[in-house]
């Protein structure tokens, strides 16, 4: 997987901005000029969705109706694609190769994995941002994930909405039966697809902590699901009157969370900030890995102001992870990087959306 170039329009601070990138880019500027907003444009080419603001539409540079992010693409062996992504306040669209296509279906056919000063929060923060991660990562390389997921949403709004019925007697109680047997169905394979996920991450993880902070302690994922996926329907039954009353859909893969443990104990609880920040870069590259193995080509490393919160021994090995594939770096200044990294980069000063 290789970004040659990417064009912005009406994207936040860009106008309408383009460059090209190395193997390697690193991208320094004071605060504020758009570095962020450089790599959220490359990541949306991912997921064709930001997470940053409330508001899908926010991306759209004050006073205009749309933005346009497109970039030009290498992989399956060196083959060229256009890839295309509009915004607009009512909708979204994607092309590729100039043929217009299904967000859902296209979900990861450029891949990365990135790295934000808020990713912490995957360690440290609310179970929906461990799920999320989860969901991202799965969606980037499996397509009927995404489409089980989508669907399992679906069906728990209905449910939900059949669940207030029933409590305002409005409805029987039967009408749950055909719900039912979809969220077990959809919900089982999401929990299946998570543990197999958790598994390759937990072979992955205590060597890639170790070798971040050349300790001996072994990081690992406890996957913690709601619901048995083997004795789902049984747990339904079993909750039925408790659900009706809470009106709300109780057990789950919406439900889920991901605890991660250091020596066995609870890294968001009982771990330092400098153990929490390894314990997300070992966590980003087994997710590099585990990108890579399943498809057979190596996703892009987006990476945003990692530099200045790591010390010495950190920075090299982060160093040596940027030269295995096309990586993407944002810093304030240029010192906080290493001098070997800076010797093999492309290195661009921005200046509030535009080139120095």
């Amino acid at each position: 997987m290789f970004l040659k170039k990417i064009r912005l329009v009406n994207f936040r601070n860009f106008a309408n901005w383009q460059t090209q990138f190395a193997p390697l880019t690193i991208f320094y500027g004071k605060n504020g000029v758009g570095k962020t907003n450089l790599l959220e444009a490359i990541a949306i080419l991912s997921f064709f969705h930001t997470y940053r603001g409330r508001r899908q539409y926010e991306i759209i540079a004050f006073g205009q109706d749309f933005c346009k992010i497109t970039g030009e693409i290498f992989k399956e062996k060196k083959r060229k694609y256009s890839l295309e992504f509009v915004q607009t306040h009512e909708e979204k669209r994607i092309k590729i190769n100039q043929v217009a296509k299904k967000l859902s279906k296209n979900i990861g056919f450029f891949k990365t994995v990135s790295f934000w000063p808020e990713s912490l929060q995957i360690i440290s923060g609310a179970p929906i941002l461990r799920r999320r991660f989860y969901n991202l990562l799965l969606c980037q390389e499996d397509f009927s994930y995404t489409a089980a997921l989508i669907e399992y949403s679906k069906i728990v709004v209905a449910r939900n909405k059949i669940l207030w019925q029933i409590a305002k007697n409005q409805s029987p109680a039967d009408q749950l039966l055909f719900w039912d047997q979809q969220l077990v169905q959809y919900g089982q394979e999401i929990i299946a697809k998570r543990q197999n996920l958790t598994k390759f991450l937990n072979n992955i993880l205590p060597k890639t902590y170790q070798d971040i902070t050349a300790t001996s302690q072994i990081l690992k994922i406890e996957y913690r699901t709601s619901v048995a996926a083997d004795k789902y329907q049984q747990i339904l039954n079993a909750n039925r009157d408790k659900e009706i009353l809470y009106q709300t859909t109780l057990f789950g893969p919406h439900r889920d969370d991901f605890t991660f443990k250091l020596a066995n104990k609870n890294i968001a609880l009982y771990g330092s900030r400098g153990e929490q920040r390894s314990a997300l870069l070992a966590l980003k590259i087994a997710e590099l890995k585990y990108l890579e193995e399943k498809t057979q080509d190596k996703p892009i490393l987006l990476l945003d102001d990692i530099f200045s919160e790591l010390d010495a021994l950190r920075k090299e090995k982060i160093a040596n992870v940027l030269q295995e594939q096309q990586s993407i770096v944002t810093t304030v200044d240029t010192a906080a990087v290493p001098q070997s990294l800076l010797a093999k980069s492309q290195i661009i000063c921005l200046e509030d959306g535009k080139h120095r």
